[in-house]
């Protein structure tokens, strides 16, 4: 799997060379807790007695592949960077947050030793990026702490959602982000000389929650209160997955009063399930509508392209993926957290000329059907079938080698909806 991005074209090649840099402006997503953070940042070059705009736009994975994409150029229109800012990070539900270039090059090089510790590629473009890499960045923990505070979005308000996200900063062995979550006092003894280095990544909780030899993902977590409610202590039933196995895990977590950070945590079980077990646990249905663009002509899939310019687009083998998630991350409150509750509507146009629109609700489908209706009106694209799954197929087809979907489904043996 391979994200899709645009070069950010601009009016000079992307090596900066020599020059004097001024730092303008940076912005970070408050999105930490998820793992993902974009970053966009901008300089002014003194190059051959001219002083360029040089524009950058990262994105930053905390738990394995640390600066995962990078685009940058100079003189770019500022269109073109929100478009870019739009496809590469624009899904993570974030609000931007001004950042110092102290603490831009901090994130930059915290990912850079994140891609380092587990044998990750830097993205192409390190000869206009490598001077965020040394010196080294180092905050002390009150600038650490006023960092982390601004792309977190804040201490949590509620315990549903300090819970979620600790328990998600734990599955994908993401140290600092759990340690985050543990309070001031956790990080004091993670930092005893009040110093913060960008190789932080090694950092770990203190707590049997955390998989230290396992990455994986926190796929549903069910919030049961336990005792009264002044105690703030929480039963956790979690399905978490590594490496395409599945596991359910039991917890109790005691939450601080204002629920702003996890007191303790103590881990009940762990039991290995199945893949059909943990798609029941999963409870999602998906309701999937079927278009075949084969007979259409080219302004289609140009039209189609700008429609869906806002999505996060992904490549597979067999076609192009595009997500439209949700406006914000409100779903990590609920009792009952599920990983693709962020998730509006999918799209997915395989190499077949085959358009597959698939929602978790019959309303989603229907409302996203509607909208991709009116775009592509002079089209009149029409749908060749539909179904409805209680299990999830929907991926199983995307990650295969089918750029037909009824194909696949009845490769699978199942019937085609009468509808």
């Amino acid at each position: 799997m391979k994200r899709a991005f645009t070069v950010i074209k601009g009016g000079r090649p992307i090596p900066m060379g020599p020059g004097d840099r001024t730092f303008i402006s940076g912005y970070a997503t408050d999105t930490r807790l998820m793992g993902v953070t974009g970053l966009e940042l901008t300089w002014e070059i003194l190059r051959n007695s001219r002083i360029e705009r040089f524009t950058q736009v990262f994105y930053l994975d905390s738990e394995e592949y640390g600066i995962e994409s990078y685009l940058g150029g100079y003189g770019v229109d500022p269109e073109d960077v929100e478009k870019e800012k739009n496809r590469m990070y624009g899904a993570l539900g974030g609000t931007p947050v001004s950042i110092t270039e102290k603490e831009a090059r901090f994130l930059i090089q915290t990912h850079a030793a994140i891609n380092d510790h587990y044998s990750q590629p830097l993205p192409e473009g390190r000869e206009s990026y490598g001077f965020l890499l040394s010196p080294e960045a180092v905050l002390t923990l009150e600038e650490y702490t006023d960092l982390f505070g601004r792309i977190t979005g804040g201490p949590c308000e509620d315990a549903c959602s300090l819970i979620n996200y600790f328990l998600m900063r734990c599955t994908s062995g993401d140290g600092p982000g759990a340690v985050w979550l543990m309070g001031q006092q956790a990080l004091k003894e993670s930092f005893p000389d009040g110093l913060v280095h960008p190789d932080s990544h090694a950092q770990q909780p203190d707590t049997d929650m955390f998989f230290k030899d396992s990455r994986g993902t926190l796929c549903r977590n069910a919030i049961q209160e336990t005792g009264t409610p002044d105690e703030k202590t929480f039963f956790c039933e979690s399905l978490m997955e590594f490496d395409d196995s599945y596991h359910l895990v039991t917890s109790m977590i005691k939450a601080s009063e204002d629920n702003s950070f996890v007191v303790r945590a103590r881990k009940w079980s762990t039991l290995k399930i199945s893949s059909p077990e943990a798609a029941m646990l999963s409870g999602r249905s998906e309701y999937i509508s079927v278009y075949d663009t084969q007979n259409l002509p080219d302004e289609f899939f140009d039209s189609f392209a700008d429609f869906a310019s806002l999505f996060t687009e992904t490549i597979y083998e067999n076609g192009r993926l595009y997500i439209d998630f949700n406006d914000s991350n409100d779903h990590v409150s609920n009792p009952v957290y599920r990983i693709n509750d962020d998730i509006r509507v999918i799209y997915f146009l395989s190499d077949s000329g085959q358009l597959v629109i698939m929602g978790y609700s019959f309303n989603a489908l229907r409302d996203a059907e509607f909208r991709f209706y009116l775009s592509m009106l002079r089209f009149s694209p029409s749908v060749s079938s539909r179904y409805q799954f209680r299990e999830p197929v929907f991926y199983e087809f995307v990650r295969g080698s089918y750029e037909d979907f009824d194909e696949f489904i009845e490769s699978l043996g199942a019937e085609l909806d009468p509808e």
